[in-house]
């Protein structure tokens, strides 16, 4: 059975297994430089199409959990991609074009505390 050389001393005679990774691929371990390795690691994480479609759909208003649910991964993964798509977004709008239409969500709150009615 032939082992994949050390990464770091280019040795194969010294290297045995030493178990799996999370994602169930082989590890070695060189017994010369004592270094653990994977010579072929999965990748980790979603791919790009899934994080573009996540932030698609929060920008037409669906929710983080619903998100989630519909793509079949953690609300917290929806929360940081849309979080680190913001920051890739410009502090200003550089268009200076004039537009017919702006669209703008209601925003409703106190400026005081309801008054209650059995003090009056």
């Amino acid at each position: 059975m032939s082992h994949p050389n050390c990464p770091t001393c280019q040795l194969n005679h010294y290297v045995i297994k030493a178990g799996l990774n999370r994602s169930c691929t082989q590890r070695y371990r060189c017994q010369d430089c004592a270094r653990y390795f994977t010579p072929q690691p999965k990748p980790q994480g979603y791919d790009l199409q899934t994080r573009k479609q996540a932030v698609q759909l929060y920008l037409e208003g669906t929710s983080y959990r619903a998100i989630g649910r519909l793509l079949n991964v953690h609300n917290q993964s929806v929360i940081n991609w849309v979080e680190a798509a913001q920051k890739l977004l410009p502090d200003q709008v550089s268009d200076q074009e004039r537009t017919d239409y702006v669209e703008v969500d209601e925003l409703f709150s106190f400026v005081e505390a309801k008054k209650n009615k059995s003090m009056l």
